[in-house]
């Protein structure tokens, strides 16, 4: 009777290290702001909505995390980006700034030298040396 039945095989799932879900949430944000960078109209909303989150609730979740409202991450990434596009040489300082969502150039200048301390100009006329400029770390 016995010489029908296969064997039993076992199968189990590999071995997992925990992850830190606040790492894992931070990650699926900047992933999630990367992947529409360039699109102005890409806003917390669809953000929160792509993340599963309510907008309050997902205001809530990073106020818990201390690392600043929806909105600043957004423009955040979108001027880091930009420095790195004029950085790449990528284009003028207007075509970098549309590639990264923003509409209006002064916008993104303003925002490029309040985070940087030189307009995108001066970025590219005096060069991208990283010793000559005070670039914060990146938040996410």
């Amino acid at each position: 009777v016995a010489q029908n039945a296969r064997p039993v095989i076992h199968m189990h799932p590999t071995e997992v290290e925990p992850e830190d879900s606040d790492e894992r949430l931070l990650a699926r944000i900047r992933d999630t702001i990367e992947e529409h960078i360039g699109d102005p109209d890409f806003d917390v909303n669809q953000l929160a909505r792509s993340l599963g989150y309510s907008r309050s609730a997902f205001y809530r979740h990073l106020e818990e995390l201390n690392v600043g409202s929806p909105a600043e991450l957004i423009r955040q990434m979108r001027v880091e980006r930009g420095r790195q596009w004029l950085e790449a040489g990528a284009g003028s300082v207007g075509r970098v700034a549309w590639k990264v969502g923003f509409r209006s150039t002064s916008h993104f200048s303003k925002l490029f030298r309040d985070r940087y301390g030189v307009t995108p100009s001066q970025f590219v006329r005096e060069g991208s040396d990283e010793d000559d400029f005070d670039l914060p770390s990146a938040a996410l």
